[in-house]
């Protein structure tokens, strides 16, 4: 009897998780996400450089570290 009222129990859970996460995803889209994007659409930012116009590389070119040993002590 116990182990039906477990399974029951468990399968009750996964069916309601599975609900309860559609609802938070749908809600963090709509009222997180969707708002942003028309923020920074509205202020005219771009988050991403997504431009479409041909590149000979998308590397962004970086100064070389200086390699001292308080350098590396210091991550950040």
């Amino acid at each position: 009897m116990h182990r039906v009222l477990w399974h029951a129990w468990k399968a009750y859970t996964r069916r309601a998780s599975d609900y309860q996460a559609v609802v938070l995803l749908t809600l963090l889209y709509f009222c997180v996400l969707g708002p942003t994007v028309l923020g920074t659409r509205l202020v005219g930012l771009r988050l991403l450089d997504l431009d479409q116009r041909p590149r000979h590389s998308y590397w962004i070119a970086r100064e070389p570290l200086a390699h001292s040993l308080a350098e590396l002590e210091r991550p950040f």
